[in-house]
């Protein structure tokens, strides 16, 4: 079997992946998740449709996470009162030193953990951070791993042009 293609489309996605690319005309869906906030509510991936979402990945002891986490702190005040809803998912940290963290470091996006790492297979994020913009009908359209000076910048131009656009049609 001749195993080419299957390596050329790897390396396609990868390097999406690496530069904040998209996959061109068919973006990936957000699945039906179930993820539990700091509240210690469930709340669904699906339960977002209909808003523009800035879904970040992060750990502690990552200084590109921090970095990223300052930045959509900086970010939410600007876009979360146009609509855009903000949602940090913690990777790989116990639920105890996730809760500090959190209680030292209040934040204004909505937390939640995902110890199984549902959202970071589902998405492909390779690395972290990973930060996923997803339109109102809940396809992801720019994503960026990694985190530098430029991507605050990249991804306020993203938030703004998927403001733009019309809002989505209610389901029928």
């Amino acid at each position: 079997m001749n195993r080419l293609p299957a390596l050329l489309l790897l390396s396609y996605v990868a390097s999406c992946l690496c530069t904040g690319d998209s996959f061109g005309t068919a973006p990936l869906g957000l699945p039906d998740l179930k993820l539990l906030t700091v509240q210690n509510e469930t709340i669904r991936t699906t339960d977002l449709r209909g808003d523009i979402v800035f879904l970040d990945l992060w750990k502690l002891a990552c200084v590109p996470c921090d970095e990223m986490r300052s930045s959509a702190a900086r970010l939410n005040p600007q876009f979360g009162a146009r609509g855009v809803r903000f949602l940090a998912i913690n990777e790989d940290d116990t639920p105890a030193a996730w809760k500090k963290f959190l209680w030292l470091n209040p934040s204004p996006q909505i937390e939640v953990q995902d110890q199984g790492h549902q959202v970071r297979n589902a998405l492909v994020a390779t690395e972290l951070p990973a930060v996923f913009l997803i339109d109102r009908l809940g396809q992801v359209r720019w994503r960026h791993v990694g985190w530098t000076s430029d991507s605050e910048r990249e991804a306020a131009q993203q938030l703004e042009g998927l403001l733009r656009e019309p809002p989505a049609r209610p389901k029928s």
